[in-house]
């Protein structure tokens, strides 16, 4: 019988450090940043949270925006809806903690209809969040030159990005870093922490018996 004890696991381009920042480029109704958020992100975030991580979300993905005699109009992949769910998702991000408006994120993408007026405004309730503020932010128009930088934040990844979700480490993309994110993210994160939470040393303690 042997026992092999799994210390560490050691992904591309990347430094070990106090933090790591995490940024995901994202569609609010697309069903591959659905599932990154709601069983990768959220779970890893919940349980390391900051100032481990240092959330950096941005909702645009494969959308687009045109200028229009003087109007903004975007485009996204997956429809009119989910350009509201974007609008609504950054003017959260710009208006809340990270911490909150990650949750408020997570508590869209996982309900049946993420861009619905009634999910948005249920999840600002039940998170203590203003409502009326992410209203304003909307109907003000607010959202429009956020949605326009987090445009020329995506378009300016590189290599340019071509699925959605992305997720980028440390502001270095790596194919090894985002496909490791879709089947282990919270190990992933634990490899490049230098002082570790609990959960990582617990994680990261495999013991292989034959």
């Amino acid at each position: 019988m042997f026992k092999l004890l799994l210390l560490a696991i050691s992904f591309c381009c990347l430094a070990e450090g106090l933090n790591v920042k995490v940024s995901v480029y994202y569609e609010s109704l697309c069903p591959d940043s659905v599932n990154f958020i709601t069983n990768q992100f959220w779970p890893t975030y919940k349980n390391i949270g900051s100032p481990d991580i240092l959330v950096d979300l941005i909702p645009y993905g494969k959308a687009s925006e045109t200028n229009r005699s003087g109007q903004w109009v975007f485009t996204c992949q997956h429809g009119p809806d989910e350009c509201y769910g974007n609008a609504y998702h950054a003017c959260a991000i710009s208006l809340f903690s990270k911490e909150e408006s990650a949750e408020f994120v997570y508590c869209s993408m996982s309900s049946d209809y993420p861009s619905s007026d009634e999910t948005l405004r249920e999840c600002a309730s039940n998170l203590g969040l203003r409502w009326a503020s992410l209203k304003t932010c909307y109907e003000s128009g607010q959202y429009i030159k956020l949605l326009i930088d987090n445009g020329e934040r995506t378009r300016s990844v590189k290599p340019a990005i071509t699925f959605i979700p992305t997720i980028v480490l440390n502001d270095k993309y790596s194919d090894r870093n985002q496909n490791a994110a879709f089947t282990g993210f919270q190990d992933l994160i634990c490899s490049v922490l230098n002082q570790q939470p609990e959960v990582c040393k617990e994680a990261l303690e495999v013991v292989y018996i034959s």
